[in-house]
């Protein structure tokens, strides 16, 4: 499975100089721009505060999308549930915050979407990781990192760029 990272020019995180909907509208069109990895859409969105996450939520949703958002609040039961609905189809995005860093395996992730910050390459590379399960139907990852992380973090891309999975040869007797 082959790697897209985007980084992207305009930090989300200087709110003070773009209002909410300028903001909202180019963070659409960037995730719509870039887009995902085979033929169905299947995204998790990483932000820093619940009441934004529930913003791009809600944006998402006005915009034709299945989203919802979740946190670490909802219960296990509703976050399983969620999780299927997006395997399912049933949604296009879940947009969390203080979950989904680790512990969570769903392979038909093909667009992981960063809105939050963070300095730990550890963090970085596991909010990545959801996206590079391998699935049936997808092509790649689609990794759009609207803050910037890659920056702190800039030999973690450049190494998976460099991966290559592929099926094992066999042999002939």
């Amino acid at each position: 499975i082959g790697v897209r990272l985007v980084g992207s020019e305009m930090c989300i995180r200087d709110r003070n100089m773009v209002d909410q909907s300028e903001r909202m509208r180019f963070l659409l069109e960037k995730m719509e721009y870039y887009g995902h990895g085979g033929d169905s859409l299947t995204g998790l969105v990483f932000c820093s505060r619940r009441a934004e996450g529930e913003i791009v939520a809600e944006l998402l949703c006005s915009h034709g999308y299945n989203a919802v958002f979740l946190s670490g609040k909802d219960s296990q039961e509703r976050r399983t549930s969620e999780i299927e609905r997006l395997e399912n189809g049933e949604l296009d995005y879940i947009v969390t915050v203080d979950i989904f860093n680790e512990g969570i395996d769903i392979p038909s992730i093909n667009q992981v979407v960063m809105l939050r910050q963070t300095q730990s390459s550890i963090v970085f590379i596991q909010q990545i990781g959801r996206g590079l399960r391998l699935d049936e139907g997808k092509d790649y990852l689609t990794v759009i990192d609207f803050i910037g992380n890659y920056k702190n973090n800039f030999l973690i891309p450049i190494a998976l760029s460099l991966i290559h999975i592929s099926e094992p040869t066999r042999r002939t007797p």
